[in-house]
Formats: structure tokens, sequence, C-alpha cells
């Protein structure tokens, strides 16, 4: 008997410590504050012929911009010369195009990046690669991706009405 009241007694203590960590947990989690980090993104770079010069329109993509929060410098990568472009004003919108002068260059390779002023620099996009749309942004990749999750859900159901989960 004196055995049993023990393990009891322990058990009582193990749960008391188990519920303290647990309610310790939800404590530090609900004073977490989520942060979501918009890094600026490169959506189209198309080459306009201008008598003997090209200029690039470079449509940039960087979300809730302000004084204080804005794309302050942009870099152009033509064959292997980097032009760094650091002289720009604030954005008032979400999507902007500037235009950047790349000379009677001819040219083989063409990147651009920005870089936001609080979350970065974004990823080098090509000229080629700029204008295709990714595989999720196509209404097949939709589609193919909805399809996958309504066909998961369905296996899960079937599963769960047949016991195995």
């Amino acid at each position: 008997m004196k055995g049993s009241s023990f393990m009891n007694e322990w058990m009582n203590m193990k749960n008391a410590s188990c519920l303290s960590i647990v309610i310790l947990f939800m404590i530090s989690v609900s004073s977490a504050t989520i942060v979501l980090a918009d890094v600026p993104d490169v959506q189209n770079i198309e080459a306009v012929k201008k008598d003997s010069n090209t200029d690039l329109e470079i449509e940039v993509r960087h979300g809730s911009p302000s004084n204080s929060h804005f794309i302050d410098v942009i870099e152009v990568e033509v064959n292997e010369r980097l032009d760094r472009i650091d002289n720009l004003d604030p954005q008032t919108s979400t999507i902007f195009t500037y235009t950047h002068d790349i000379g009677n260059t001819q040219y083989e390779s063409i990147r651009v990046r920005v870089h936001c002023n609080l979350h970065g620099w974004s990823s080098w996009v090509n000229i080629d690669a700029a204008a295709e749309p990714q595989f999720y942004e196509t209404p097949l990749g939709m589609a193919t991706i909805g399809g996958s999750v309504v066909l998961a859900i369905l296996i899960l159901f079937i599963l769960r009405r047949q016991g195995k989960l």
C-alpha cells in the first residue's frame, strides 16, 4: 500500500509538471509576434530599343511601400558589367516600373535584383526568366495543386472511416 501511495503522489507531480510546461509554452507562444518579411521581387524585365540605345523596363513588386520601407537599390548586370542604381525615391505603389538605359550594348545576358531597405535583396532574375510564370502561377499548376489537396483530404476521410487512422 505504501508503494502505491508513493506512485500516486509521483504521478500527480508528473502531471502537474507536464501541465506547468504546457501552460508556460502557451504563454510564451501567445506573446510571440509573427513576423513576415516582404522581400521584393522582379516581376518582369523588358528590353525596349530606342534609337541606337536599349532601355530596360524593370517591373518590381514590393508590398506596403512607405517613406521608411522602400526599394533603395536596383542592380542590373548586363553581360558582366554591373550597373548599381541607388538614388531611388521611396515608391508609392506596390508594383512600379523603373526604366534603365543600358546604352547601345549588345547583350547576351541580363539579370536584375532589387534591395529593400528593411528586408534585403531579392533573387537575381534573368531577362528570359522574368516573363515566364512559375508552374504554380499557371491555371494548370493551380488545378494540379488544388486537385492534390482534394485527393489528400479524400484519402484521409476514407482512412478515418475505415478505422485505419
